[in-house]
């Protein structure tokens, strides 16, 4: 019976997608305009908060997480003017991660999605993000709190660009001096 669920579910999407790409124009314009949980599994968790302790602690806040049978898969709302996807936004998905494995333990898939939505419009993107392992959010954690405690020296950014918008443009200069950036 589910299975036959899934199967008119399936049929009404893809209906539905053609529908849309005959206005649109495009498939993956289609997909951009279906809502998120259509796509995703059932929803198991809204706007939770989560902590562990272990390995670290941490405390994180979930806007979604959907049940696809399999793993669960964790899905970040944005509102933001660029449709861009930033390094901020795969180490919020990745602590998510991290600590709804330990607070529940459950499988979480090692992709997640962030969507964006313009601030003026109903308009909504999807990116999908490869999130950091276990690992590399503990070496991060770390490196935090070594850079809190001054036990570590902080890096330049590895772009200008950041540089040009930073209000501590200046101190950095006259720790590092000038420099080429790969």
């Amino acid at each position: 019976m589910r299975r036959n669920i899934l199967q008119r579910l399936a049929a009404a999407i893809r209906s539905l997608l053609r529908r849309i790409s005959n206005r649109s124009g495009s498939w993956h314009d289609a997909w951009q305009s279906l809502p998120f949980e259509r796509c995703a599994g059932e929803l198991v968790f809204a706007e939770k908060t989560f902590s562990i302790t272990r390995p670290i602690h941490l405390v994180a806040r979930v806007d979604r997480a959907y049940d696809d049978g399999a793993a669960l898969t964790l899905v970040e709302l944005k509102t933001r003017h660029r449709k861009q996807l930033f390094a901020s936004d795969i180490i919020e998905l990745s602590a998510q991660r991290l600590v709804v494995h330990h607070a529940t333990g459950r499988r979480v898939h090692d992709l997640g999605y962030v969507v964006l939505s313009q601030p003026h419009s109903r308009r909504r993107n999807g990116h999908k993000a490869a999130l950091l392992t276990e690992l590399d959010m503990i070496e991060l954690a770390i490196r935090r709190q070594l850079l809190l405690n001054q036990a570590l020296a902080p890096a330049p950014p590895n772009s200008f660009a950041i540089c040009r918008q930073c209000e501590y443009r200046e101190e950095c200069r006259s720790t590092f001096g000038t420099r080429s950036v790969t």
